[in-house]
């Protein structure tokens, strides 16, 4: 997992990341897969899950909890989201 340092923009009243093209193509996800953010801000941090895009909105309770404001610099990990191999089991054909 990857940390970069982004900064908080807006579209409209709703707080979004936008990543840069260097950041979006560095990173070996594909556009539309499940993935784990982890933000981080002074000493709080908050996991949200999301599908990869180059635009990330930020839920109101995220933005909430960590004090955000456009234009702040914040410390972002990316991760996969492991998928569950129970549910390959579940669905055997046959």
């Amino acid at each position: 997992m990857d940390a970069f340092n982004i900064n908080v923009k807006n579209i409209g009243n709703k707080l979004i990341l936008s990543l840069p093209k260097k950041i979006f193509t560095s990173l070996n996800i594909d556009k539309g897969d499940a993935i784990k953010i982890i933000i981080k801000k002074e000493k709080r941090k908050y996991i949200l899950l999301s599908k990869y895009n180059w635009l990330i909105s930020l839920t109101k309770d995220c933005v909430n909890s960590l004090n955000l404001h456009k234009g702040e610099l914040i410390n972002v990990t990316f991760g996969w989201i492991e998928k569950n191999p129970i549910s390959n089991s579940l669905f055997i054909i046959g």
